[in-house]
């Protein structure tokens, strides 16, 4: 529904450890099933398991979608 809608989904897998490779740790992260809603959508999924990873997020999202509240504002004028 999001990729119809044009809304593309970013997720983030948080934790030191994930199921594919720690599948008996309780406090493992499911990286795979929030993977595959992220690319549906045409997102993606990021990983991060310390805090400079958390930081590389936040640059690519602000890379990949940019907000409009960072640009300027637009005034248009006409004369009378």
């Amino acid at each position: 529904m999001a990729a119809r809608l044009g809304v593309r989904i970013y997720a983030i897998a948080l934790g030191p450890h994930d199921l594919a490779t720690h599948p008996d740790d309780p406090d493992a992260v499911d990286a795979e099933a929030p993977g595959r809603i992220a690319r549906a959508s045409g997102g993606a999924l990021f990983r991060v398991r310390q805090m400079a990873e958390l930081e590389a997020f936040v640059r690519a999202l602000d890379t990949l979608e940019p907000s409009i509240a960072d640009s300027p504002p637009v005034k248009t004028w006409r004369e009378l």
